[in-house]
């Protein structure tokens, strides 16, 4: 088993509210206290891996930082996760909350928040459509649950910090024919034809 780490190349977070958001950081969830909404995006350059492979598992590795979790913004919940979805439609600079990129209903993850200085999500079978072709690659979305009211916060692929760029680590078996070295023994012998 073979094993790559794909650090994130782009990530934007948007909100339903006209403010200043550090690029350092993704955030996801909502806040309570001020009603605000937000929403992170997060784009991997896959690299080449060899057609016939097979994917293990594929897990999403996000850093916490910047006051990770305020208890603050998240009175009375009591739900304390979120979704990831892969895009239909690419992000840029431009996105903005009520014109947002389309995404993949049908399949999510829910995230279980674990870990103590990350956490890790599986996320194989939005990978494995990637690798095989059965959707582009475009990017993901981070988004709260149906009904969590959390606020969590992750280091972004822009961070100074470059330990809490979020990563990619994609498990896989190589299945392509294996590569066999053969010894062959020969013999020169004299010609038949040889007068001497």
């Amino acid at each position: 088993m073979a094993s790559i780490d794909v650090c994130a190349t782009k990530s934007l977070t948007i909100s339903n509210q006209q403010i200043k958001i550090d690029n350092n950081y993704i955030t996801i969830g909502n806040c309570n206290c001020c009603l605000q909404k937000y929403i992170s995006y997060l784009y991997f350059c896959l690299p080449p891996i060899p057609q016939n492979s097979k994917i293990i598992i594929a897990k999403l590795v996000l850093f916490k930082a910047n006051n990770f979790y305020d208890p603050n913004c998240n009175l009375g919940s009591i739900n304390k996760d979120f979704r990831v979805f892969p895009l239909l439609d690419y992000f840029s600079s431009k996105t903005e909350y009520f014109c947002r990129p389309a995404y993949e209903f049908s399949i999510s993850k829910q995230v279980a928040l674990k870990g103590t200085i990350s956490i890790e999500i599986d996320i194989t079978e939005i990978v494995s459509k990637w690798i095989n072709g059965y959707l582009i690659n475009k990017g993901i979305v981070l988004k709260n649950a149906k009904f969590s009211s959390e606020k969590f916060c992750y280091g972004s692929a822009s961070i100074e910090d470059n330990t809490l760029v979020p990563l990619l680590k994609i498990f896989f078996q190589d299945c392509s024919l294996p590569i066999i070295d053969l010894k062959c023994v020969y013999k020169v012998v004299p010609s038949i034809n040889n007068e001497s």
